[in-house]
């Protein structure tokens, strides 16, 4: 009980109802007009248009002026000893939502369920009282005194003291700088969109599908080291890539060192084929790996490929003009007394054969530098990360590297100026004096190629 003053009635400590500020039970008029510390939180709730009258909000008095019960009345205070509230008040109910945003920047820790009023140096939190969360069950007798401590935050400038959560990892926009590098990534994902286009047209499913045999996994190479593939493709390059990969895997320690004939021998050059693996681990590469080839215009790809393997042979294979040639020229030469090599006539009319896959079993894996993409990489049944292009190479080839995270170890070798340039007139004068039915049925096996990689109809061959 508190002394009585001059002409004032005893005074006695009671709880609010928001279970935080202590008032007086019996509060004169003159009573609002304490400091502003003190006084804030009950002119803020007469502000709002209800108002309770201070004093104990669950005394008997307090539910014959509203009609209804509080709790259980078994004091004098509605509440036995050591028993909390069941529920919060209703003004509480109603105005808790915004009650809560006013004081999300204030915090008070301490015992739950009751309160006192905040005291030590008049400290005030920008003007209001704050109060802890609702928490029913875990109260602390109204009798007893609480412990109460003050955190107060600045709203200013500066940071609060105190541990902070780490605010989250930024996520990336999406957006790239304006320039080049806006238009790269949109090419590279319509070659993607493109392929998987053709993939669903009906009318080139046997020209454009293909199951994943041997033959295709003998031409994927594999860098475990950096988990990528490379799907060979010759007379696009070819050669440089696997360059790129030997350094990568460590046999070589750059790109210059590597002699030309151990590029090719697979026996020396460190490079495992996809098909050396098991069925498990062929899986597991296929769906985690960066996968990636280079493609070329088909027509003049064959034109590299008869000039390279039939007219100049650099490597010196005489297998080509020995064994492959004659097979050509028996099968598919018109005029049989003309004693000449191999023409590219000879070798259009073989391509164009719809029953050429008799003779393709005999060279075996020599056709590798005049099969269709399809055949060599089965680009609708692998999903590949990057699709290159021999024409844009000077500007796909660090792309790539840069993908494929590597562009800091390795860098593709220097390409001579107009090699990758594609030239009509070449095509031209090579197809010139063969029959328009020939470059059809050429056509008619390589359509796939020229859908899938988005290379024109050559229309100035074929009418």
């Amino acid at each position: 009980m508190g002394e009585k003053k001059e002409g004032r009635p005893t005074m006695r400590r009671g709880l609010w109802s928001c279970g935080l500020l202590v008032l007086p039970a019996r509060a004169s008029p003159r009573s609002w007009q304490r400091p502003h510390a003190e006084r804030g939180f009950g002119r803020r709730v007469r502000r709002r248009g209800r108002a309770e009258p201070p004093g104990d909000a669950h005394s008997p008095q307090a539910a014959a002026r509203t009609g209804r019960r509080r709790g259980p009345r078994r004091g004098g205070d509605g509440l036995a000893r050591g028993e909390s509230l069941a529920r919060p008040p209703s003004s509480f109910r109603r105005r808790g939502s915004r009650r809560r945003r006013r004081h999300r920047h204030h915090h008070i820790s301490g015992g739950a369920g009751g309160g006192a009023e905040a005291a030590g140096g008049g400290a005030e939190a920008s003007g209001r009282a704050s109060r802890a969360p609702w928490a029913p069950g875990h109260g602390a007798p109204r009798s007893q005194a609480l412990e109460v401590r003050v955190e107060l935050r600045p709203r200013g400038r500066g940071r609060a003291q105190g541990p902070r959560q780490a605010p989250a990892p930024r996520r990336p926009t999406g957006k790239m700088p304006l320039g080049d590098q806006l238009v790269q990534p949109l090419v590279y994902m319509q070659r993607l969109e493109l392929i998987r286009n053709v993939c669903r047209e009906e009318a080139l499913r046997s020209l454009s599908h293909t199951a994943i045999s041997k033959f295709v996994l003998d031409r994927i190479f594999v860098c475990d080291k950096h988990r990528i593939l490379f799907c060979q493709t010759p007379k696009v390059g070819n050669t440089q890539w696997k360059k790129v990969l030997i350094v990568l895997n460590g046999a070589f320690p750059s790109i210059e060192e590597i002699p030309e004939n151990v590029v090719h021998d697979h026996e020396k050059n460190g490079l495992p084929r996809l098909s050396s693996f098991s069925n498990e681990e062929i899986q597991m590469r296929l769906k985690t790996y960066f996968k990636f080839f280079i493609v070329r215009d088909p027509f003049e790809r064959l034109i590299s490929a008869f000039k390279d393997k039939f007219v100049h042979n650099p490597r010196f294979e005489p297998w080509y003009r020995h064994e492959i040639a004659p097979g050509i020229i028996r099968k598919y030469r018109r005029n049989r007394t003309e004693t000449r090599g191999i023409q590219f006539e000879d070798f259009v009319r073989y391509l164009g054969d719809p029953n050429h896959r008799w003779l393709d079993l005999q060279f075996g894996d020599h056709i590798i530098h005049w099969v269709t993409y399809v055949e060599l990489c089965a680009p609708c049944e692998i999903r590949y990360s990057v699709i290159g292009h021999h024409e844009t190479l000077e500007e796909d080839a660090p792309y790539i590297l840069k993908e494929a995270g590597i562009d800091h170890l390795v860098s593709y070798p220097t390409i001579p100026p107009g090699i990758t340039v594609y030239n009509k007139t070449k095509v031209e004068h090579y197809f010139l004096g063969i029959s328009k039915r020939d470059i059809r049925r050429l056509y008619a096996r390589f359509e796939g190629d020229f859908k899938l990689f988005g290379y024109q109809k050559p229309d100035f061959l074929l009418n």
